[in-house]
């Protein structure tokens, strides 16, 4: 099986990245749609699909808790207490989850060109590298503003997400000097 190209596995990693990709997608609108209705919940005691999402108040404290499952199963996907902190980082995370897999669909439906030294393939990867270099940037200091904390548990992780951009950009570096080797190669002939 060819790697690269038409009927390649890039092509079909690029097709399993959008299936991923839409459903990101649908579990952000699921997410957004919850918080929604737990809003009308608290103003209104509605209990509309109230298997999919639960939000309670605990009667010791005045703070309200919400716990939402993935569609017509019993598996979590989150819960916590309604604050602005876990709302913004749950929906955070989930954009984050969106974008990542658009442009990993994206990068990879370019590699999957009969041409792979091309500058869609280049733009890609380079955005790509540059929202998970924005993440790692951001993330410590939404959790040193939000929670007043370092996440000190995290810096493993961190140091792999560094490695990681470092090796997407030594990528881009080749691509790019392959794309100039060819466009070279190409006006001489």
């Amino acid at each position: 099986m060819k790697i690269i190209g038409k009927n390649s596995l890039s092509q079909y990693i690029s097709w399993l990245m959008y299936i991923v990709f839409v459903y990101s997608i649908l579990l952000l609108i699921y997410v957004i749609i919850g918080f929604t209705l737990g809003i009308c919940k608290i103003k209104t005691a509605n209990t509309f699909l109230y298997s999919f999402y639960e939000i309670w108040k605990d009667y010791t404290s005045p703070r309200y808790y919400f716990r939402f499952y993935y569609p017509f199963t019993n598996f979590e996907l989150a819960a916590n207490s309604i604050k602005f902190q876990n709302i913004f980082l749950l929906l955070l995370s989930l954009i984050f989850n969106v974008l990542f897999y658009y442009y990993c669909f994206k990068a990879f439906q370019s590699i999957s060109n009969e041409k792979i030294f091309n500058n869609k393939t280049v733009k890609w990867l380079n955005r790509f590298a540059i929202l998970n270099l924005v993440i790692l940037l951001i993330s410590p200091l939404f959790s040193i503003f939000l929670f007043e904390t370092f996440p000190y548990q995290l810096i493993p992780i961190y140091l792999k997400s560094i490695l990681q951009i470092v090796f997407v950009y030594f990528v881009i570096v080749f691509l790019k000097k392959g794309l100039d080797l060819q466009t070279e190669n190409e006006l001489t002939i």
